[in-house]
């Protein structure tokens, strides 16, 4: 939340600098807290509060994260932002109406911007959440589905597109800083313990190892704005 992200901030300015007075040191910053709530897999209905609880961690923290390390990461040559996101973001871009979508990837794009959109999106799962309590029986009122502003109610994936369209404005606005968005793949960890084939699902470190790859690899090559995928190639921020 602000208050630990101005702690954090605090601590930081009493000590001395993170380079250590080498300005050629790499700097990464790793978004990578996440939660879950409405998976596709998670039994329905979904609780009305996911939303609010996604966004936060997902989008606003990473966001409040990025705003307090900032001017350290600046005064590196090599400062890098990583935004842990997902598959399951591009699908939400997929799945969005086009002037959502169009919206989230507009080359003007605001971080007020995808706060407002983020607001709507909260204001219409909760009503639609609410409504999905008394209707079990209904599988047409059950989320997910398209709201009437075209949204593609399912908070998760919504999260992680918003996330995507973020790293785009931190390259934009800070050209010295590497930020990408990227998909360590389909990970065994606790978020996933329910999904049928876990079993069949990559390890932490496998994952690990992708990030930690564009957290260190030769700066040289790398593009900043962009989407990577497990097998270190860019691809588009909406699915195929």
């Amino acid at each position: 939340d602000e208050n630990s992200c101005k702690s954090l901030a605090d601590e930081l300015s009493k000590g001395s600098s993170l380079l250590g007075g080498n300005k050629d040191r790499p700097i990464s910053l790793v978004n990578n807290a996440g939660v879950a709530y409405d998976l596709p897999w998670f039994p329905t209905p979904w609780p009305p509060e996911a939303a609010a609880k996604t966004l936060d961690a997902n989008l606003y923290g990473a966001e409040r994260l990025t705003r307090t390390l900032l001017p350290h990461l600046l005064e590196s040559n090599d400062g890098r932002v990583i935004y842990v996101s997902s598959g399951g973001g591009r699908n939400n871009m997929k799945r969005m109406s086009n002037d959502c979508r169009n919206q989230l990837l507009h080359e003007d794009l605001k971080w007020d911007d995808i706060r407002k959109l983020a607001g709507t999106f909260t204001a219409e799962y909760e009503v639609a959440a609410k409504k999905a309590l008394t209707a079990e029986d209904d599988e047409n009122q059950q989320l997910p589905f398209l709201s009437s502003s075209g949204l593609w109610l399912q908070s998760y994936g919504f999260s992680k597109a918003c996330l995507g369209s973020y790293a785009t404005i931190i390259a934009k606005n800070y050209p010295s800083l590497i930020s990408v968005a990227c998909s360590p793949g389909f990970i065994a960890t606790d978020m996933s313990k329910t999904y049928a084939k876990y079993d069949q699902l990559l390890s932490v470190d496998e994952g690990g190892k992708f990030v930690a790859w564009l957290a260190t690899r030769n700066r040289e090559g790398m593009k900043s704005g962009v989407f990577y995928t497990p097998d270190k190639k860019i691809v588009s921020f909406v699915a195929d």
